[in-house]
């Protein structure tokens, strides 16, 4: 009880310390600011499942294996590795000298990494009772006891079948190690207690407010002339869930950096060729390039969807919000209807329907590429559209294959959130052109996204970002076996999931692209989705900040930044 007051109680004293520095000398700051637009829900890598979560735990953590900006596997906690013949053994062989967090559970000891928390932190991701919503990325692939500890710096995992995608999953934030004593000594509060090998090192979080760090003195990683990194004191993390109010204080100078576009403040700091606006050269630098993001529209291809009224799927906690909001719903004629978009015609003609270099100019200020491909974005071996034949802008192709569909004015309802609500209104009016009876419904993110796993809309904005480098990633939405996430059309192709099986087991690179390739041709032929756009990772940087990079994951890797003082 001793040790824990007196660790609180430093811990409270630099709270006071850096929320002071910060609010009273916010413009010659040492410490990084940015800001996450929804709350923080932990800080347990185990339950890194979104971009916020992720963003933080990679700066409080290492996995076995980093990626660098261009994608490519690189060492990290394993030095090197090895890969048995039959691609089902990997064996992992550990630096000796990454040190965990200095804490008071340590008792005063330098605690080292060993292939024993490696285990532990795998295991944690597969057990049942912890629940982690990345089992996934483990699950029907690794063998009955699939992690084993050979000494204290061999480290094996065994798969049930080859899985190529394996190493950029290890890079993955479910993947970072933790040490066993951190879950012994606080339970589920862990999540708020945070102990990792990565560059900074926790101080505090106030749960909506703020989240701070503060440089890891024995950070193991250093820079090509051995410097030790990371450069920078700490970082400061607000959550602001406002895009204007973030868009408003970074403009004043009290953030440093600022994530992608949104539609609010779009024209103010871009101009129509998706350059910096004039009027913000001197405050920021735009750093642009390939994400790997798809947006799309997705087809419900389960013929026995359920006929649902959407407004009986909403409580009335939830309607009170949307009429709050000022969101639009229609009224209670409103059914989700299937029959038609079954017609592979029509989906067809919806695909030539719709104007994607318009949506790229008029509502994106050019930021991304249109998407004339499949569902593999630029930046993936397998993207070339020499190769993939998809849909351009074709009204009169698109009133073709709507005149031999039959179509008989059945009203068609595209579901979307209000971050997109003005590309969806202009495709409701492209779809009107040519004959369609179209309609919008604008719902909230989350009630979106579980009408999308329930099968209850049959025509629905996605987005898509790859959560590790490979195709395999995108595939595995048209999967027929898999469940809904990822699979949200309930795609099934007999063909398609013989090459998906047959991609998983292929050695050569060249003809796992082949593979690939073929598959995305099949999802296009099908008419499964409307691929809109592959996105573009985009960051603004306030001008102080320098060595800030980007790669097509979107992660945030703050290792090298530096501060002008």
């Amino acid at each position: 009880m001793k040790i824990k007051f007196k660790y609180t109680y430093y811990v409270a004293f630099f709270i006071l310390l850096i929320v002071s520095s910060c609010k009273h000398n916010n413009s010659e700051s040492s410490f990084f600011r940015f800001n996450i637009n929804s709350n923080l829900t932990t800080l347990d890598p185990a339950f890194a499942k979104d971009q916020g979560i992720g963003w933080c735990t990679s700066q409080l953590y290492n996995g076995l294996l980093q990626l660098d900006d261009s994608l490519q596997i690189q060492p990290c906690i394993a030095k090197n590795w090895e890969i048995s013949r039959d691609d089902l053994t990997y064996t992992f062989y550990l630096r000796n000298d990454i040190l965990f967090h200095q804490h008071a559970i340590f008792d005063g000891r330098k605690r080292y990494v060993t292939a024993h928390d490696v285990k532990y932190s795998l295991d944690r991701i597969i057990d049942k009772n912890v629940a982690s919503p990345g089992a996934w990325i483990f699950n029907e692939h690794v063998a009955d006891s699939a992690f084993t500890v050979i000494n204290d710096s061999i480290f094996q995992i065994k798969l049930r079948h080859a899985f190529r995608p394996l190493l950029g999953i290890l890079t993955m934030s479910y993947c970072y190690i933790i040490p066993h004593e951190a879950i012994a000594y606080y339970g589920a509060s862990f999540r708020k207690n945070p102990i990792g090998t990565g560059p900074f090192q926790f101080v505090a979080w106030k749960e909506n407010e703020v989240l701070l760090m503060k440089r890891n003195p024995d950070y193991w990683e250093q820079d090509s002339i051995g410097h030790s990194l990371p450069y920078i004191e700490g970082l400061r993390v607000s959550f602001m869930d406002s895009k204007a109010a973030e868009f408003l204080e970074f403009s004043q100078g009290n953030l440093d950096f600022l994530n992608a576009i949104d539609p609010s403040y779009k024209d103010l700091i871009l101009d129509i060729n998706g350059t910096i606006h004039p009027s913000f050269i001197n405050k920021a630098t735009l750093i642009r390039g390939n994400y790997l993001m798809t947006e799309y529209f997705g087809f419900m291809l389960d013929e026995n969807a359920a006929y649902t009224p959407v407004q009986k799927m909403m409580n009335k906690k939830l309607l009170e919000f949307i009429k709050h909001k000022g969101i639009f719903l229609s009224k209670k004629k409103t059914f989700v209807k299937n029959e038609i978009l079954q017609n592979k015609k029509i989906r067809q003609a919806i695909n030539y329907a719709i104007d994607r270099e318009s949506i790229i100019a008029h509502f994106r200020n050019n930021i991304g590429i249109p998407a004339h491909g499949g569902m593999i974005p630029k930046g993936l071996a397998a993207y070339d559209t020499n190769y993939i034949k998809g849909y351009y802008y074709n009204p009169d192709k698109a009133i073709q294959l709507l005149r031999e569909s039959k179509y008989n004015k059945e009203p068609i309802t595209l579901y979307t959130n209000p971050s997109y609500s003005e590309i969806g209104i202009y495709v409701i009016q492209l779809l009107r052109n040519i004959g369609f009876n179209a309609q919008l419904e604008i719902l909230p993110p989350a009630f979106l996204r579980e009408m999308m796993a329930k099968r209850s809309c049959t025509f629905f904005r996605g987005a898509w970002i790859a959560d590790y480098p490979d195709e395999e990633s995108y595939m595995a939405m048209f999967y027929s076996k898999n469940g809904s996430p990822p699979n949200y059309t309930r795609f099934k192709n007999e063909e398609f999931d013989k090459l998906y099986k047959k991609v998983l087991n292929e050695h050569n690179d060249s003809i796992r692209i082949a593979l690939y390739r073929k598959m995305d041709q099949i999802i296009i032929d099908e008419a499964a989705i409307v691929p809109l756009y592959y996105d573009n990772v985009i960051r603004f940087c306030n001008r102080r900040v320098t060595g800030l990079t980007i790669n097509p994951l979107n992660n945030l890797d703050l290792r090298k930044i530096k501060i002008e003082k």
